[in-house]
């Protein structure tokens, strides 16, 4: 092999392993993302559960609009229909990751997710806000 066909060689080589690299990296960071989204989406259906939740009569299976007197951590985890599976600490897991609740108030709780890419836990805190009647949800990356 001549000279000019052995540097060829070697600048197609790294080339093909830059374009690899590359799009290992696109690959990885998407993934991660539709993680994020997908937990995201799991977080807010939780949170429209809640909302229904809280207006139901403890009677039917409610909270009575007191979800701090009906339910423990564990419980309300569990009526928040959030689908997987129970962890040993009473935790729901799926493929998107855990779910946990923090902080259950009268009229709100805190929701903790890790994801199952990436290392970003994301909150949220639902809660009725008394002066104007409305439900406020807030998802945060911590």
């Amino acid at each position: 092999m001549g000279i000019q066909q052995t540097l060829l060689l070697v600048l197609l080589t790294i080339i093909v392993g830059l374009a690899l690299v590359s799009s290992v990296n696109v690959v990885e960071n998407r993934m991660v993302q539709h993680n994020q989204d997908a937990v995201r989406q799991d977080m807010i259906r939780a949170s429209t559960m809640a909302q229904a939740l809280w207006e139901r009569p403890v009677i039917l299976g409610g909270a009575g609009r007191n979800f701090s007197g009906h339910f423990t951590e564990a419980e309300l985890l569990s009526v928040l229909q959030i689908s997987g599976w129970p962890t040993e600490d009473g935790d729901i897991q799926n493929e998107n990751g855990v779910y946990s609740i923090e902080e259950i108030s009268e009229s709100g709780f805190t929701m903790n997710a890790k994801p199952s890419y990436g290392n970003h836990i994301k909150r949220m805190q639902v809660w009725m806000d008394e002066s104007t009647r409305r439900w406020e949800v807030q998802i945060a990356a911590e």
